[in-house]
């Protein structure tokens, strides 16, 4: 019984949100323009290139932000998924490329991502 939700806990949270007391960032009109239009601006990679998250931009714990990850292929089109449950920002993901990583084992992982999102990863963080 210890894993049952405490209805306590979600009516907090949820008058917390309704009063606007809820720690979420808020939505600020100029940060959401300048947010699309860096995702706007696209992104163009090849095989082989190293890239990581633009800041702001990631939608998945891994890669982890500021991690190299590698271009491992290209899709010719963009292709639009459907993962996790409804309602989550991945669900009807867009991705166009897809990425490689080694793990903490060294096992070497790879994750489909919208390129727009990442940006070529440079060893001074620029």
């Amino acid at each position: 019984m210890g894993d049952d939700l405490d209805l306590d806990q979600i009516f907090e949270k949820a008058n917390r949100r309704n009063q606007n007391d809820d720690p979420s960032p808020p939505q600020d009109p100029d940060y959401l323009i300048s947010q699309c239009i860096e995702f706007l601006k696209g992104s163009h990679f090849n095989v082989g290139d190293l890239v990581c998250w633009k800041p702001g931009m990631r939608n998945r714990s891994t890669p982890i932000y500021g991690d190299p990850c590698i271009v491992v292929r290209k899709f010719p089109e963009r292709t639009n998924t459907i993962c996790g449950p409804s309602g989550e920002a991945i669900f009807h993901d867009t991705v166009s490329i897809e990425v490689g990583i080694a793990d903490e084992d060294g096992d070497f992982l790879t994750y489909l991502l919208d390129k727009d999102r990442m940006m070529l990863w440079s060893t001074n963080g620029d």
